[in-house]
């Protein structure tokens, strides 16, 4: 069976998470996608930390530089993750807007 590499913006914008849970469950994904797809989860639990209040912006509480050096902290050391997909975009964070 083929494994899919799937790349941040595939996983933040581009896959329903039912694909993604089916694709998951049926281990077809590489192992560079699923570390991508735990840098995720641990930049959203940072995000989540630093603004528990759901009724505002990500970007009324932290600046872009804060958002950005939280992405390259949550990621591995070895990890090249570039710029954390979300500033370049205005795509909402999880269910919240940047």
């Amino acid at each position: 069976m083929d494994k899919r590499d799937l790349s941040y913006d595939d996983l933040m914008g581009n896959i329903s998470q039912a694909e993604l849970s089916q694709l998951a469950t049926n281990g077809v994904l590489t192992d560079a996608t699923l570390e991508r797809c735990a840098h995720i989860g641990r930049i959203m639990q940072r995000v989540s930390s630093a603004c528990p209040n759901p009724n505002l912006k990500v970007r009324e509480v932290l600046t872009e530089a804060q958002v950005q050096a939280m992405w390259q902290e949550t990621a591995l050391s070895s990890a090249d993750v570039g710029r954390c997909p979300l500033l370049h975009t205005g795509r909402e964070f999880g269910d919240r807007p940047l």
